[in-house]
């Protein structure tokens, strides 16, 4: 982590994490549309009652409140995913591997398909070309590409087609050649103003999960096999987050 003009804050994450954070914003999204969609519990949480003791108060507090705390949090996750969607940009563009080539991609599809793994290997060049160049979407399709190749070319083998066999493995071989993004680590610097909308989306996105899973204060020993363990790693993750932009930002 770096220092920040005061105020802001600067973020270093992997590129797996900018993708994870992504998702989280959609998820932040979708409960600000509709927070009962996680349950009652959830929803509660994320637009807490007023007036408990007077149903018709506390009804008319939630039909002024709602739609404003709505249109903020709606406006604080967009101003996080354009700040994700830079870094995952920039992430992709400072890989040193060279970049797969729309010819390199056709091969490799057209050999699968000759060991008869044609559609797995159409619908990841279909994905690669409606991304965008340099994306991180575009270098895990290559990545994913060469397994496929490689099944192809296990394929061939088993057919006693070494010709078609030498092919595969030596596009496999080029496409393996390119470094995965999921190396690279990228800096996000925040604005003030962009500090907040983030703390304000990773707090959203914290609470959530954290009703969902019964999170407490007290401490909590979670079995190797619950559910919830994958939902605990990204709680875990945003509150190590939130914490970082706390800190930057004081």
């Amino acid at each position: 982590m770096s220092a920040a003009d005061e105020g802001g804050a600067v973020v270093a994450m992997d590129a797996d994490v900018v993708e994870l954070l992504l998702r989280v914003v959609d998820d932040v999204d979708a409960l600000v549309a509709d927070p009962g969609i996680a349950g009652a519990e959830v929803a509660r949480r994320l637009v807490p009652d007023a007036h408990r003791d007077d149903p018709e108060a506390a009804a008319d507090y939630r039909r002024v409140v709602g739609p404003q705390l709505a249109q903020e949090r709606s406006e604080a996750a967009a101003t996080m995913r354009a700040g994700l969607l830079a870094a995952d940009q920039s992430s992709a563009a400072s890989a040193a591997a060279p970049a797969a080539d729309a010819a390199l991609v056709d091969t490799a599809v057209s050999l699968a398909a000759d060991a008869g793994l044609g559609d797995a290997a159409t619908s990841l060049s279909t994905v690669w070309h409606e991304a965008a160049a340099g994306s991180t979407t575009r270098s895990r399709v290559v990545d994913e590409l060469s397994r496929v190749c490689e099944r192809a070319a296990r394929s061939a083998r088993k057919r006693g087609d070494a010709e078609l066999e030498g092919k595969l493995t030596a596009v496999r071989d080029e496409l393996l050649s390119m470094a995965p993004v999921s190396a690279a680590v990228v800096e996000v610097r925040l604005s003030p103003a962009e500090v907040e909308a983030w703390m304000l989306t990773v707090n959203h996105a914290r609470l959530a999960i954290g009703t969902a899973c019964g999170v407490s204060e007290e401490q909590q020993v979670w079995a190797p096999d619950d559910p919830r363990i994958p939902q605990m790693h990204v709680y875990d993750l945003l509150t190590d987050l939130l914490d970082h932009l706390v800190r930057e930002a004081g």
